[in-house]
């Protein structure tokens, strides 16, 4: 699903299978479980990333956590 100039306040997102454009994240939980998503032109403000096993295995493993 595409989400496009969306502001999510407080939310917990799925972000896996998705599209973000021109999105603001603020005091959000964002999932992520290793799958496919895309992100362009967002912003963050207190705002965490939250990984599945699988997923946070896969960012060590390339040195991006």
């Amino acid at each position: 699903m595409t989400f496009a100039k969306l502001s999510f306040v407080g939310d917990r997102i799925e972000l896996d299978g998705n599209e973000y454009r021109a999105c603001t994240f603020k005091d959000c939980v964002l999932e992520y479980r290793g799958g496919k998503v895309e992100f362009a032109f967002c912003t963050t403000e207190n705002t965490t990333l939250e990984c599945s096993p699988a997923a946070a295995q896969t960012l060590e493993s390339l040195g991006l956590q």
